[in-house]
């Protein structure tokens, strides 16, 4: 597993639930939900296949300030919430909104909408 980002100066508890928490919540089960944002991770769980490639898996999980942890591998809520990292940095990211659509082939998905 290796971090891509996360919230600077998080202990090893925090970083360690942040990954491996068995009681984390989907965030698809939570469309239309805001998160208060206490602290993220972004890591990705690297697999070697059966012929010999390397599979990634992008993981994002979030802990709101009430400590419930939210996790997503959906690829256009990640891609969202790290166009907000790129811009406002760890530190600014305080409440971001879970969105919810489908898709032209009528796929549902998740995206990300930085609220502030």
């Amino acid at each position: 597993m290796k971090t891509i980002y996360e919230t600077p100066n998080l202990d090893k508890k925090t970083q360690y639930n942040l990954m491996k928490a068995p009681d984390m919540e989907k965030m698809s089960a939570h469309v239309g939900n805001t998160i208060s944002v206490k602290c993220f991770s972004m890591r990705d769980d690297e697999r070697v296949g059966n012929d010999g490639e390397v599979n990634h898996n992008f993981v994002l999980s979030i802990m709101d300030e009430k400590g419930v942890i939210y996790s997503t591998n959906s690829p256009t809520f990640i891609r969202e919430f790290s166009d907000a990292y790129d811009v406002f940095g760890a530190e600014d990211i305080h409440h971001v909104e879970i969105v919810g659509g489908r898709s032209k082939a009528g796929r549902n998905y998740i995206t990300c909408k930085y609220i502030d």
